[in-house]
């Protein structure tokens, strides 16, 4: 019988979710590092953030809420924007 390996533990929780990064620092989880890869930001904090992170998808999070809001209102600016752009080109 094969003793099991226990997987190392990882050094940092990583996220490319800049709401789930702004929501674990709000709790007061230090951001331990950020680098950009291609065009996207990768934050990092403890791995122990990760517990935190999974509460920020809770739908019943107001936090959650918040942050799928913003992302909609953006979603409107952008899109009239656009039709602004697309108006003045005419």
């Amino acid at each position: 019988m094969e003793t099991p390996v226990a997987e190392p533990r990882p050094k940092t929780f990583r996220t490319t979710d800049v709401e789930c990064a702004a929501y674990l620092i709000v709790l007061g989880w230090e951001l331990s590092q950020h680098e950009r890869r291609s065009n996207r930001s990768l934050f990092h904090f403890l791995p122990e953030a990760a517990r935190a992170a999974e509460d920020f998808y809770d739908a019943a999070n107001p936090y959650q809420k918040f942050a799928e809001t913003m992302r909609a209102l953006k979603q409107q600016m952008n899109e009239s924007r656009a039709s602004r752009a697309e108006g003045g080109a005419r």
